[in-house]
């Protein structure tokens, strides 16, 4: 497996589901490990449950999003059929992918070579040790993602990433489900990193809306967003669940004053992501009428 050099990563082309779907949700810090965190979600004909054994915020977000960046550029797909023993095998194997013909997204994963910098300049990370401790988390986690997807005839599993560290020369090689490998040929939402990267190193609520947005918002058109809806949303206070086969959503009982804080950060980064060349948000109404509405401005000719 031979490794790119990648200058800079500029953008990555997500899986929408994955983005839509409340995996990534605001952590309060919390020392030891997270709750784990089941989400449901009906997407493409496709029912997607994803399991995870430790709740996933905006920094997970951040190094899937280098990730997935890095593996388009490097282009590295995953044999079909690797050699016993190699990093290949070791990477399928982990991704728990089985029966591939039967899955709705059935392009081979792909994988990266790449180091502990590279993954850390492409998220907008930084480079200190703190930094780089919380990266090493951050892939443990996004490794213990599961997906299981169910269709009309089948139901499938796979493993978000993988990873094998060669710890003498810090090289990762991790490899990405065909799930998100399915998204670079197919439907995907562009996240631009540099935008990411212009609203902050850590900035939890406002990456985690931008994405979101990102998903929801094409290029040239306009949708409007509850504030009150968005911020149980991106602290992970809304599940669904299927009532009488339909799909409906969930909603946790949570204090006013509570909410009210909520709030204030959700709309704070409405504001911000709206100073972005790339955004025009607008909003009216207060309360649990406050709406923003929010279009995605094509600046490629600009």
């Amino acid at each position: 497996m031979k490794n790119s050099q990648i200058s800079e990563i500029t953008y990555a082309q997500n899986d929408t589901a994955s983005l839509l779907a409340p995996i990534f949700t605001h952590v309060s810090n919390t020392k030891g490990e997270r709750d784990k965190d089941i989400v449901h979600y009906n997407y493409n004909g496709a029912d997607i449950t994803f399991r995870m054994f430790e709740k996933l915020d905006a920094i997970e977000q951040s190094v899937l999003l280098a990730i997935v960046g890095l593996s388009a550029k490097q282009g590295l797909l995953l044999p079909p059929e690797p050699k016993p023993g190699s990093i290949s095998e070791k990477l399928l194997s982990q991704l728990n992918k089985g029966a591939s013909e039967l899955s709705p997204f059935s392009n081979h994963p792909r994988a990266i070579k790449t180091s502990y910098y590279g993954i850390l300049k492409a998220s907008g990370m930084g480079r200190s040790k703190q930094s780089k401790e919380r990266l090493i988390e951050a892939l443990k986690r996004l490794s213990q993602v599961n997906y299981e997807i169910e269709n009309v005839r089948y139901i499938t599993s796979e493993n978000m990433i993988s990873m094998v560290v060669d710890k003498t020369e810090e090289m990762l090689y991790i490899g990405i489900s065909s799930i998100l490998s399915y998204a670079f040929e197919n439907q995907y939402t562009y996240i631009d990193l540099i935008e990411r990267k212009q609203l902050g190193s850590r900035a939890g609520i406002v990456h985690l809306l931008h994405a979101r947005l990102s998903a929801s918002v094409n290029v040239g058109s306009t949708h409007s967003f509850n504030a009150e809806r968005m911020a149980l949303l991106l602290n992970g206070f809304v599940s669904r669940k299927k009532v009488n086969g339909e799909w409906v959503e969930i909603y946790e009982d949570i204090d006013s004053l509570k909410l009210k804080n909520l709030k204030r950060f959700v709309v704070s980064a409405f504001r911000k992501i709206g100073e972005l060349e790339g955004w025009s948000i607008s909003e009216k109404g207060k309360g649990k009428s406050h709406v923003f509405k929010v279009s995605r401005l094509d600046i490629s000719n600009s």
